[in-house]
């Protein structure tokens, strides 16, 4: 297993130097050069996406300029990402599972087809998820301790992920709605639970980031342009463009996945079940991990096959957290074969007695 994980980073690796460039790699990198000479996004040229990741690859555009290399330093960043959001899937397994599990989840990610190619590109999405894993792992945190300050680290986690692109917004939603679940939860059961705090801590945390953005782009007299550029024309004329553009669909996607690595989809598919099934006779804290994971969960997939416009790369928060729950069918596969084993050797000894 640990060999098939270094063979996956080894074809990442060929892959950020071999693999064609996308157009949208080249806009991205573009955008940062121009933020690097001076321009202002949205007043002086116009873009689609919140401006953190053009932020991030603008010190690489000033020091490589023109040359060849910054596509590649580019691409080097989001292979980093990539790297990153790897440690935090093996943090948030720890969650649902054992050190087995957190190896297998990882390994079955390293496995997926789409996450292999999209995450070596140069897009938002690596830093959404990043952001959406890191939120969920402060959540979760902070609802099996109790923190205050985990729960306005999580929101503070989501809002960054807005900066990269308004896809962050089903981060945060998908965590609020844990928090708003937990809530009801409590009132039903007729116990005194101080949850509106952190609901309200979340809330603000979250809004922060796209607060401080909008006031500094009024600085420099772009937050009306922005606005405008990200928010209503990619909610009002982008969704109608992109249903043209993209020839398969979100279940066209799915299958092709499902084709290049069905060992991924069957173990995912059966660690969810698992997860759940055990969700009432779980510990408080094993319960907390596995309900957060599960609505957040189904946010990626409600916006995977409902609201994001179907491209490749969209499908990566809805395979990484699978892939958590994947490594939880990893933990209890061994499990199950052990005690089968056992039942086969007790049954052969009674028929050697016999």
């Amino acid at each position: 297993m640990i060999l098939a994980l270094l063979v996956s980073f080894s074809f990442r690796a060929l892959l950020l130097i071999n693999k064609i460039f996308d157009p949208d790699e080249f806009q991205h990198l573009h955008n940062a050069w121009m933020l690097a000479h001076g321009f202002i996004p949205y007043r002086d040229f116009w873009r689609d996406h919140t401006p953190l990741l053009m932020v991030v690859l603008s010190p690489f555009a000033r020091m490589f300029d023109e040359s060849v290399l910054y596509l590649f330093v580019g691409r080097t960043v989001a292979f980093c990402a990539s790297v990153a959001i790897f440690a935090m899937v093996f943090w948030l397994t720890r969650t649902v599972g054992n050190a087995h599990a957190q190896i297998f989840a990882i390994f079955l990610l390293g496995l997926e087809l789409l996450f292999l190619r999209q995450t070596v590109e140069i897009r938002h999405d690596h830093m959404v998820v990043l952001a959406w894993l890191l939120g969920i792992g402060f959540h979760i945190h902070g609802r099996q301790r109790s923190s205050l300050r985990d729960h306005g680290l999580s929101g503070l986690s989501a809002g960054v992920g807005l900066l990269f692109s308004l896809k962050a917004i089903f981060a945060v939603a998908s965590i609020g709605s844990a928090l708003a679940l937990a809530i009801l939860t409590q009132r039903s059961r007729s116990k005194r639970y101080d949850s509106v705090r952190p609901l309200a801590i979340f809330i603000v945390a979250a809004a922060l980031p796209l607060f401080i953005l909008t006031l500094g782009m009024w600085l420099l007299g772009g937050a009306t342009a922005m606005w405008r550029q990200v928010f209503v024309d990619i909610l009002l004329y982008r969704p109608r463009e992109a249903s043209q553009y993209f020839m398969v669909g979100p279940h066209g996607l799915c299958m092709k996945s499902f084709k290049a690595a069905p060992i991924f989809w069957v173990c995912c598919a059966s660690g969810l079940v698992l997860a759940l099934s055990e969700v009432r006779t779980a510990s408080n804290r094993d319960r907390i991990a596995a309900i957060v994971l599960s609505v957040s969960l189904f946010w990626a997939g409600l916006a995977f096959f409902v609201f994001v416009p179907p491209s490749p790369q969209s499908i990566i928060p809805l395979v990484t957290l699978l892939a958590i729950f994947g490594g939880r069918f990893g933990e209890w596969l061994p499990e199950a074969i052990a005690r089968q084993r056992g039942a086969f050797l007790r049954g052969g000894l009674t028929i050697g007695i016999a």
